[in-house]
């Protein structure tokens, strides 16, 4: 794995890759086929590499490599499969909103540019952007080997944009695949896979870094997991774990306020993971049960398969403790598609912590309907919008300096379709963060893929929750089969007014300088930018070829594609 440490605006930057064992890859057994294309292709044309495992097999998945240069990206994947592979851009970690390529061995010259809008099928792109380079395959060893490129920024509204996932402020590339045996595309089953990968990366093992940071920063951790829980023979299951300030102080944390420096996700039953949610409030809630922890909505942590440690910037802490968050409320969402039985967990995620104060304070601002002023009103019949303003004299009063926005979540529920949060600066929108496909069962949270952003005086903020009812008759209110329209965003330094009252913007938030609006329409189409056609397609510059002639791999059909490899495969 590779690790990155920067300064930009004073962060350490922690990067999880693998550039790793490929040996290991596909359960380190019968994959010589393979191996035989890292060492004579593979090895020397592309820079990083990392293996997928299946949902449900992690000893099969998909091989990445994968090379910059300049505009473009190369890739190459590797499966083991007969038929077909199929490899996407999620945006939000599943099939719904990803941009795919498709390759077939029934054609097995050319690729499908294809993109995947709600019906889960993939349809084909207008604008052909993905460009096969050489495809291997051989159904002896089962497997295909599928080299080709891109342009990073295609310039197309059915294809994502391959940004700059190589600092902490970014999330990392989500992916996702799928294969089969038959000749052409079909429905995949349970081969599939799906992670994240970090495109842009050095190389110096990110783990053993993280840890190393941990013993210059912190003085020890405390652990917020389940304890052998019973993931029961069903699909899917939400189950909330709670944790009051004596449960912390249990595991030996300062009675006094103190700094976390740094989250790790503590994975157990992996296989069964989707993902978590941690919320936290600032009541004790000592001897409470844990229906009592409804209301926890202030967003702490988040992960999903794929999300890395992270170390905070180097001046800025996470207050814990007295005065600031005392108790928390961790929702993991489990998956058990074959109904195993017997399967414990005990998942969660570790902090690390300083007893010296860090002088920047993390604030946590929330946005639309958090306190859910809304509860019991419905959604809407079919698609609606709902809007939250939250007025420009919020941030007149509230901010005593610009503020730096790290990260910025969007959250709904199961009818959430889209969702927009629109930073306003003297009547212009200038900053946007959106996800096109909103799923819940996906994340949870929407992590908006964007570089830090700031916030001045004067700034306000609109909030755009559109919703596709789907017959639900979905009202707004605090558990997961309700509603809600949620933005929490992680910034610093932390704004109070009157030593007291954090920065919140909300309706019925008591306090008039901020003061939420709310409006709600019915819509005639979800205002999504995703897969929409364009009129013309923008210039595309496929790669022109030089290939080296080499012979077919051993055991391996290869197909060369007209247009050819820009860089010289030496064999």
């Amino acid at each position: 794995m590779v690790f990155r440490q920067g300064t930009l605006l004073g962060l350490v930057q922690l990067v999880l890759f693998a550039a790793a064992d490929t040996s290991a890859f596909f359960g380190g057994a019968d994959h010589q086929d393979y191996l035989d294309w890292v060492n004579e292709v593979g090895s020397s044309k592309y820079t990083g590499s990392s293996f997928l495992p299946m949902d449900t097999d992690n000893t099969q998945g998909l091989a990445v490599h994968w090379s910059l240069e300049e505009e473009y990206i190369h890739l190459a994947i590797a499966v083991r499969a007969t038929g077909w592979v199929g490899f996407g851009l999620s945006e939000n970690g599943g099939m719904e909103g990803a941009d795919m390529m498709i390759f077939e061995t029934a054609n097995p010259d050319k690729l499908m540019d294809a993109h995947v809008k709600d019906e889960r099928v993939p349809v084909p792109d207008k604008c052909h952007n993905w460009h096969l380079e050489e495809a291997h395959f051989a159904e002896d060893s089962g497997f295909i080997i599928v080299e080709f490129h891109r342009l990073l920024d295609t310039g197309d509204t059915q294809d994502h944009r391959i940004v700059n996932d190589g600092l902490l402020e970014l999330p990392a590339s989500l992916i996702v695949a799928a294969w089969g045996d038959s000749p052409t595309h079909a429905y995949h089953g349970e081969q599939r896979a799906r992670g994240t990968i970090r495109f842009y990366n050095n190389e110096i093992d990110g783990e053993e870094a993280f840890a190393n940071i941990m013993k210059q920063e912190s003085i020890g951790f405390f652990e917020m997991k389940g304890e052998n829980h019973p993931i029961p023979n069903v699909d899917t299951e939400y189950f909330d774990y709670c944790y009051s300030w004596e449960d912390l102080l249990a595991q030996g944390v300062p009675a006094e306020k103190f700094s976390v420096v740094g989250f790790e996700p503590i994975l157990d039953a992996i296989e069964h993971l989707h993902h978590f949610t941690l919320f936290g409030s600032y009541e004790p809630m000592n001897g409470e049960p844990c229906s009592a922890f409804a209301d926890h909505l202030d967003l702490i942590y988040g992960w999903a398969k794929g999300e890395d440690p992270a170390a905070l910037p180097l001046d800025v802490g996470l207050y814990i403790g007295p005065g600031t968050y005392q108790s928390f409320r961790l929702e993991i969402h489990y998956d058990n598609p074959q109904l195993k039985e017997g399967v414990l967990d005990s998942s969660g995620v570790r902090f690390y912590y300083s007893e010296k104060m860090r002088p920047v304070e993390l604030g946590l601002l929330r946005l639309g309907d958090p306190i859910i002023s809304l509860e019991g009103q419905p959604v809407g019949d079919g698609l609606t919008q709902h809007i939250f303003d939250c007025p420009s004299t919020c941030t007149e009063t509230m901010l005593k300096q610009e503020v730096t926005v790290l990260r910025e979540y969007l959250h709904m529920h199961y009818a959430g379709a889209t969702m927009q949060n629109e930073l306003i600066r003297d009547g212009e929108v200038i900053h946007t963060g959106t996800v096109d496909y909103f799923r819940f069962d996906q994340q949870g949270n929407q992590l908006v893929k964007q570089m830090p952003y700031t916030v001045q005086k004067g700034d306000s903020y609109r909030t755009i929750c559109n919703y596709d009812d789907k017959g639900r008759n979905a009202t707004f209110g605090f558990s997961s089969q309700e509603e809600m329209c949620i933005v929490f965003i992680m910034y610093y330094p932390k704004q109070i007014l009157f030593d007291f009252l954090p920065w919140v913007c909300a309706v019925d938030v008591g306090f008039a300088s901020c003061e939420t609006t709310h409006e709600s329409k019915q819509i005639e189409a979800l205002p999504r930018r995703f897969g929409r056609e364009l009129e013309e397609c923008p210039e595309d510059k496929p790669l022109t070829v030089t290939t080296s002639g080499s012979p077919s791999l051993a055991g391996l059909t290869t197909v060369v594609a007209s247009v050819a490899v820009v860089v010289t495969l030496l064999l």
